[in-house]
């Protein structure tokens, strides 16, 4: 009788090495990155090409060209191009602010030939706004101020970012690219760091207490310059 609890106990120690190491499972086909991202704590399946990868975990991502999203998961797809970049209880915006600021990069400086220093200063400028006492504490507020000037409502920004309905572009790549310089200017891109927090004018003449930086768009023909103020 001892001896059959013996070889009982010891299949049991053998049978799990022996499933971790079968060499039906390729698990380079798992590529694990160093990012995090919340997902739901049930058990989730994503589907790539034939197989399925079962995500027992949450705040784990696993990225692959070839993922797709699956029934059981709502909005939750990868590409390359795509991956979130820091955890979820690292971010002190909000998904609304996040959008705001990419849709603001977008219609201010979303021609392709335009560089990402260029569309990251942009929503710079929005912020540093935002967090400068002279002027409205939040961005959607910053975004619909208005001056009176020589008898004309002179708005710094097109309020009709924050009014209009702009679900037709979230799903262009020019929106995408957006959306990431977006990201980088609330988690604090290099580029942010070093832009200091008085400059608080964008526009295409020269204006403030002097140019922190200029850029010249060959497709507008134009010139736009961040000022400090």
């Amino acid at each position: 009788m001892k001896l059959i609890y013996k070889i009982i106990v010891v299949l049991y120690m053998i049978i799990p090495v022996l499933l971790f190491i079968s060499p039906n499972v390729n698990r380079n086909d798992v590529v694990y990155q160093d990012y995090t991202y919340d997902v739901p704590t049930d058990n989730i399946i994503l589907e790539s090409n034939d197989e399925e990868v079962e995500v027992l975990e949450s705040r784990s991502v696993y990225s692959s060209p070839n993922y797709i999203e699956s029934e059981s998961v709502d909005n939750f797809i990868f590409e390359d191009n795509v991956i979130p970049s820091i955890g979820e209880d690292d971010k002190w915006w909000t998904d609304d602010e996040l959008r705001l600021t990419a849709t603001l990069i977008y219609f201010e400086a979303g021609s392709s030939d335009i560089t990402d220093e260029h569309q990251m200063l942009v929503g710079k400028i929005a912020w540093n706004r935002v967090n400068d006492s002279r002027f409205p504490n939040t961005l959607e507020e910053v975004i619909l101020q208005k001056d009176l000037i020589n008898g004309k409502i002179i708005y710094q920004y097109n309020p009709w970012y924050v009014t209009g309905d702009h679900s037709n572009i979230y799903n262009t790549s020019s929106y995408e690219r957006c959306l990431v310089n977006a990201e980088k200017v609330l988690s604090g891109d290099k580029v942010i760091t070093d832009c200091p927090d008085n400059v608080i004018y964008q526009a295409e003449f020269k204006q403030g207490t002097g140019i922190y930086k200029s850029f010249y768009v060959k497709s507008e023909d134009s010139t736009t310059y961040f000022c400090y103020g």
